[in-house]
């Protein structure tokens, strides 16, 4: 093999010859396991059609593209032939009876006769297939029949219900005594019916009728036969005759003795999806052995992990991997941005979670994110809903062009055609711009960041976070509840929370229990924490950082030019005091700043509580500079009128 890597085993060729062997023949059953080679009608999944010509119905379903009813019988028994013995018995028909195997109603299965289509009887050119079967036998199987049909195109998105056409006699080799029933021409089909009450119609569905294909490839590799095509659904005439297809047919089996045409019609359920699989590692054997990760699958070689790679789990997301340099889709949590990031960085991945944990959510972002890199996507699912999912998502995201439905029962010529111009109309036609609030993201994330190093991060005396005191404090909440008569609106709750679990933290030694909650104990602690902070200068604890930086705006006397209503805006105190953290340490600062409306408020929040500048206040809130020093004038303003 050429170009293989010295580091793979010396037999790798055998190994990878050995292992497309068998993955060809799991996909392809050639044995007489196979429907399509051993056909045998049962009741579930069969309905025969007797007296018709198959061209004449290929004429009409195909051709026309017209539908045809199903007409029932007159008698009330159907004839089974037993295994083994061929006296015919003729019972009644249990509904609710396990599936058998079962002949033709015919009288017996008649080899086909080429024949002058305008002298054909008229009953073969109407609108009804014939059948023996009684109206409620008929019903009944056909009901059957579309439930499965509907079921496998709702759960995989394939047809499987098709009208075969013509039946080819044949054995194993000239020494077997073993009679099999091929047939020679599927025509993909419908049920439908208006009501529970009317009868079933079947129509042509929307894909080529094709030779079998099962069929073909095994008088191909067994006996060098080649039956004749059918012609291309593109350049089909109106007046094609499939007698044409079925003389081939006769003609390239006729050196096989005993081996027969007939002109057997059924209506049943068969699938080939497997085939074209079977197709793709048949021509492509060579090239699928040089793909990296088979190598490595055959080799057994290589590394792997379990979970995500080191680098990956360490990755800082808000730096090193935002959202904004990014071409997500759809929201995503940390854990589907790092499986962006690792398939972003090379990594081969499997993903695996219940139903309702963001796979398909991850499944778009990925897709719209090999888009952006120039990559081609080849998404594969066995059940059709998954598929489903992720293609309306990726349509809401407006990228829906990108995709081409190729293996579904909806990838007829036709459709794919309509996808590809709908995909060349669409690159023709000028980019929206992006009208969102995507600037604003890196400000809010690194706010919310910083929201959440402060309540991690260890804090005061305790040198505890917040959100572990938080969770110490969890486990006496359910303890009664004390009503704490002290006058503490001098003291802030941080200032009291910390004292209070100071003095917890360094009596908690010598606490005893008494047959008194340990809130009684901690209300202790918190009534002599209150008396000592109002014996202290409050002078000596306001008035620092981002405090005072408001408090002296609000302190100032208003500058010419400022926006105001008019008036000093000067707070005098009664007692003369020029000490503006004492003044403000007296008035409710709090409360005069909730009555501010809400974007005179968030200005105050952001430029002296959070601590933005004026640009970064700007960017939150999607308003100019200009518009934030406005606003942060009024507000300073009307704070000095509700503190008067």
């Amino acid at each position: 093999m050429p170009g293989v890597d010295p580091d793979l085993p010396a037999d790798f060729s055998n190994r990878l010859s050995a292992s497309v062997s068998n993955w060809k023949r799991k996909l392809l059953d050639l044995s007489r396991r196979n429907r399509a080679l051993n056909f045998k009608p049962t009741r579930v999944s069969t309905v025969a059609i007797v007296d018709e010509q198959p061209a004449e119905v290929f004429r009409h379903l195909y051709l026309d593209d017209a539908m045809m009813r199903f007409k029932a019988g007159e008698d009330k028994s159907e004839s089974l032939k037993i295994a083994g013995n061929s006296e015919r018995v003729s019972i009644d028909i249990e509904m609710d009876a396990e599936p058998s195997d079962f002949v033709s109603e015919s009288e017996e299965s008649l080899d086909f006769v080429p024949y002058d289509p305008s002298t054909v009887d008229d009953r073969h050119r109407d609108q009804w297939l014939q059948t023996k079967l009684t109206p409620e036998a008929l019903d009944h199987s056909l009901r059957r029949i579309d439930e499965q049909a509907r079921t496998a195109i709702e759960e995989q998105g394939v047809n499987t219900l098709f009208m075969t056409l013509g039946m080819l006699q044949h054995k194993e080799s000239r020494d077997s005594d073993t009679w099999f029933r091929a047939p020679l021409v599927f025509l993909p089909v419908q049920l439908t019916r208006k009501s529970a009450r009317s009868g079933y119609t079947v129509a042509a569905a929307d894909e080529d009728a094709l030779v079998n294909p099962a069929l073909i490839e095994w008088l191909c590799s067994n006996f060098g036969i080649v039956l004749p095509e059918l012609p291309d659904s593109e350049t089909i005439s109106d007046t094609y005759d499939l007698q044409t297809f079925l003389k081939g047919a006769a003609q390239a089996v006729a050196n096989q003795i005993g081996w027969a045409v007939q002109g057997d019609v059924y209506l049943g359920l068969f699938s080939f999806q497997k085939l074209v699989m079977f197709k793709d590692l048949e021509a492509n054997g060579d090239a699928i052995g040089r793909h990296r990760l088979i190598r490595q699958l055959l080799a057994r070689a290589g590394s792997s992990v379990h979970g995500l790679p080191d680098d990956i789990r360490q990755l800082q997301l808000d730096s090193d991997f935002t959202p904004e340099s990014t071409y997500q889709v759809v929201d995503a949590d940390s854990s589907q941005m790092r499986a962006a990031a690792a398939v972003s960085k090379g990594h081969d991945i499997v993903i695996e979670g219940p139903p309702g944990t963001g796979k398909s959510q991850t499944i778009t972002n990925l897709v719209a994110q090999a888009l952006a890199a120039g990559k081609s996507v080849l998404f594969v699912a066995e059940k059709m809903a998954a598929l489903e999912v992720v293609h309306r998502r990726l349509v809401q995201a407006g990228i829906g062009e990108f995709c081409l439905e190729l293996h579904s029962s909806k990838a007829n010529k036709r459709a794919v055609m309509k996808g590809l111009s709908a995909a060349l109309d669409a690159s023709l036609q000028p980019i929206a711009g992006t009208t969102g609030t995507g600037h604003r993201l890196p400000v809010v994330r690194g706010a919310l960041s910083d929201y959440v190093r402060a309540v991690h991060e260890p804090f005061g005396a305790l040198g505890k976070s917040p959100y572990g005191v938080v969770g110490e404090l969890g486990t006496v909440l359910q303890a009664p509840k004390i009503k704490l008569d002290a006058d503490i609106s001098k003291v802030t709750a941080e200032d009291l929370a910390a004292s209070v679990f100071v003095g917890a933290l360094k009596g908690i030694d010598s606490y005893r229990y008494q047959g008194r909650p340990l809130l009684a104990w901690l209300y202790r602690i918190a009534r002599n924490v209150v008396a000592s902070y109002q014996r202290e200068t409050l002078t000596q604890q306001e008035g620092s950082g981002l405090t005072r930086r408001l408090i002296s705006h609000l302190m100032r006397r208003p500058q010419p030019g400022e926006h105001h209503t008019g008036g000093q805006a000067e707070i005098a105190t009664s007692s003369g005091e020029g000490d503006p953290a004492t003044m403000i340490d007296r008035l409710d600062l709090r409360d005069a700043i909730v009555r501010l409306p809400a974007n005179q408020r968030e200005v105050v929040i952001l430029r002296f509580i959070v601590g933005l500048n004026a640009q970064e206040v700007a960017a939150v809130m999607d308003k100019g500079t200009a518009a934030v020093y406005s606003l942060q004038a009024r507000a300073i303003l009307a704070l000095r009128e509700h503190l008067k």
